[in-house]
């Protein structure tokens, strides 16, 4: 036999005539647990009179049990595979004789999951189930019970919608209330012999759950006093011991209250249908949208484009394109298994902003030379507010108007992206040419006091570039222009050469060169 934690039940009877009574327990246990206790074999119910007399007792067999699926009270959601219960249904007939006051039929067990959030210590409480029988003698009353098996499985943050309804086999008028369960038995003494008669203790609630408020829920958790149904959006996952009450009237004359102890599950759960898409869909070149569409679960689908004053701007197909009349914002709106219950609905903003142009124009230069980048992007719509150069050398610079050094010559790719304040993003790429500089050097001759020094140019260049002019300068005075140059050394000291050389594209480099003239 499995072990269990306490999840819930309730206890009715039926009136079969001539004193006699058919007494059912409904007991659920959480069968996913290797801890707690087994149902009980036998279970023992206990039989009090209106002055809490214990008269007799009834030794009830264990029936077995039934597994029951852990179906979601939303045909919209897919079944989370981590919750069991089971469900034992005791039955015995008993005789009851006229009694002043009637009867009291109670049952205790211990105890409830750990996992509980809305009662102080669940693993230490205990159930009490409980049935009032009027006196036999005025009349052969049967209790309400419950239609629907209890709902195992509540989805979080969706709306509860349950049919908690009772039917009474008298025709009584019948009034339903959340209520506060009864606790009984304890960890030390989990099945009291004998049980306690009534009044019982009610659960303990953590504080902000009451009775009334037994879960965290945004509406509130709500029965319909006159059809018994159950309503409320559950706002944080967890396990809630809930209690549903039905009261049972004849004439005005309230003669008994049939309780339901319960554990409701609070869980996340995959929606069976859901529409998705991207949130955001932007195009800055023209009006052409093609959508894309992540939805699972259904291939039907609706969509609205969002055009206002039109009716036309929609479309059955998975994946449509759209060409929208203008530029500007709108909200498109796809439902995914439209018409039907389970359909969901998801909604996408779409910019449309095109004529977003990137260009720059830039200066033509020579290597370790500086040169500039001026920005000639347009937009049309809104105004740029980010600019991004890429210089092809590994540097970056994020200026809108920029200068850059390269270390060497060569073709270097220049990129521009800039971006624009409605999200729009262009690029633009120019070939950048870096031309190289001269190898400037030369060699002297004779340079000694009293002699004509000679200077001979020994510069080049990568071709196919040239070398074109040169110039002499010493201690900051020309005396050539030639490739050649010769001066006349008559003064000692020190003296400061610098050539200097421009190729055919404008590249000029210098060298100098110190010469001492000794007396």
């Amino acid at each position: 036999m499995r072990a269990f934690h306490i999840v819930g039940g309730e206890l009715y009877y039926t009136c079969l005539g001539g004193n006699n009574y058919e007494v059912t327990l409904k007991m659920y246990r959480d069968c996913n647990t290797i801890e707690g206790a087994p149902y009980d074999d036998p279970l023992v119910l206990y039989i009090y009179n209106a002055s809490a007399v214990l008269l007799d007792s009834v030794v009830i067999p264990f029936p077995g049990s039934t597994v029951f699926d852990p179906e979601i009270d939303n045909p919209c959601m897919i079944n989370p595979p981590d919750v069991c219960v089971e469900e034992a249904i005791y039955v015995a007939n008993i005789f009851l004789p006229p009694s002043a006051g009637g009867y009291d039929l109670v049952y205790q067990r211990c105890c409830r999951n750990s996992s509980i959030v809305n009662i102080i210590t669940p693993d230490l409480t205990g159930a009490t189930y409980w049935e009032h029988i009027p006196d036999p003698g005025d009349f052969c009353n049967s209790s309400p019970r419950y239609n629907e098996f209890p709902p195992i499985i509540i989805c979080g943050h969706y709306p509860i919608i349950f049919d908690h309804a009772a039917t009474d086999p008298d025709g009584d008028e019948l009034v339903y209330e959340l209520c506060a369960p009864f606790m009984g038995g304890s960890n030390v003494i989990p099945t009291p012999k004998p049980a306690a008669p009534p009044p019982f203790d009610n659960v303990i609630y953590q504080a902000g759950y009451n009775a009334m408020n037994p879960m965290d829920a945004l509406p509130e958790l709500t029965i319909d006093p006159t059809t018994g149904l159950l309503t409320g959006t559950p706002a944080s996952l967890g396990q809630y011991v809930v209690g549903i009450c039905v009261k049972e009237y004849r004439d005005g004359v309230l003669i008994g209250t049939h309780l339901r102890d319960f554990q409701f599950n609070v869980t996340d759960c995959e929606p069976a249908i859901t529409a998705l898409m991207p949130d955001e869909v932007n195009n800055c070149s023209d009006l052409v949208i093609h959508f894309d569409n992540d939805s699972y679960g259904t291939d039907l689908f609706y969509w609205d484009f969002g055009v206002p004053g039109i009716f036309t701007d929609t479309s059955t197909e998975a994946e449509p394109t759209y060409t929208y009349p203008d530029t500007g914002s709108y909200t498109v709106m796809l439902v995914a298994f439209p018409g039907e219950i389970c359909s969901d609905t998801a909604y996408a903003d779409v910019d449309i902003y095109p004529q977003l142009t990137a260009q720059f124009y830039h200066g033509t230069g020579c290597a370790l030379t500086e040169l500039n980048f001026i920005d000639a992007s347009t937009s049309d719509h809104g105004f740029i507010t980010d600019w991004r150069w890429n210089f092809g050398d590994g540097e970056i610079s994020e200026l809108q108007n920029t200068v850059h050094m390269y270390e060497i010559n060569g073709a270097f790719t220049v990129g521009l992206e800039v971006q624009n304040d409605v999200g729009c993003i262009a690029n633009y790429e120019q070939t950048v040419l870096v031309y190289p500089l001269p190898q400037v050097d030369f060699n002297t001759v004779n340079d000694c006091l009293n002699e004509t020094g000679v200077f001979t140019d020994m510069s080049i260049i990568d071709p196919p570039f040239t070398i074109v002019a040169n110039e002499w300068i010493l201690n900051e005075a020309t005396i050539g222009t030639d490739f050649y140059c010769t001066y006349y050394f008559n003064t000692p000291g020190i003296y400061n050469l610098t050539e200097v050389v421009w190729s055919n594209v404008g590249c000029v480099d210098s060298f100098t060169h110190h010469i001492s003239i000794k007396p």
